[in-house]
């Protein structure tokens, strides 16, 4: 029988807690058959950050990347009913839990639904999230039926360096807009330096048309849109 994580704080948590902690972490880290559900792993977590004192020192005592472990504490974002799914395990996905955690808690559950009944999968979930952060006014019902529909529609991503004196999301979008046609930037992101952008298949067709026609590598007429020339 499976022993559960005990709820303490970090005065009342026992150095032998922190030991049964460690070693639960570690026995559904090391394998690719997790014993635990992912709610018993964010609180196995939280036991030993509260005793160890930081999320680094104990991925340290691990030998685990902070990034990696921190991934369970997602599950602490999500809502009560969402995190029963996951505790039942009809959820198990770690990627799943990540983006569920960064909607609405009403929206959570809808789109957990969904994705417990294998409506779609966790890379839907990943496209759901996404989309309905580009589109704040649209249902979160209608979101996953766009991207029910859209699932099979391929599209094509590139990265690029941002240059200059532009990094607005809304200016490098109407300049690719512009270049390839509006229908056809399916999205448009900025991290820092780094701009990224998502075209439909006939955006990736302009691309390729430009590409010949100003003889420069794709790479070369994105980073060309995306500073301000103008390709015939």
């Amino acid at each position: 029988m499976k022993k559960k994580a005990t709820r303490k704080n970090d005065k009342t948590v026992s150095p032998r807690d922190v030991q049964e902690a460690l070693a639960a972490l570690i026995r559904n880290t090391r394998t690719g058959s997790r014993h635990l559900s992912l709610v018993e792993m964010e609180q196995w977590l939280k036991v030993a950050v509260n005793r160890i004192g930081s999320l680094k020192g104990v991925a340290d005592r691990i030998d685990l990347s902070a990034k990696m472990l921190g991934q369970f504490q997602y599950v602490s974002r999500l809502s009560k009913p969402v995190r029963a799914l996951f505790a039942s395990r009809q959820i198990d996905s770690v990627d799943a839990a990540v983006h569920l955690s960064k909607l609405s808690r009403t929206d959570q559950l809808s789109v957990a639904r969904e994705l417990a009944a294998g409506k779609i999968d966790t890379a839907d979930v990943r496209a759901i999230h996404d989309f309905s952060r580009r589109n704040l006014r649209m249902p979160i019902s209608k979101v996953i039926e766009y991207i029910k529909t859209t699932r099979n529609i391929k599209h094509y991503v590139a990265e690029f360096v941002i240059r200059g004196h532009t990094s607005d999301v809304a200016l490098l979008k109407k300049l690719f807009s512009d270049a390839l046609g509006e229908k056809n930037v399916f999205s448009l992101e900025v991290d820092g330096l780094i701009g990224k952008i998502t075209l439909t298949a006939s955006g990736k067709k302009n691309l390729a048309r430009l590409c010949r026609t100003a003889g420069l590598t794709r790479k070369g007429v994105i980073t060309s849109i995306a500073q301000g020339d103008i390709l015939q």
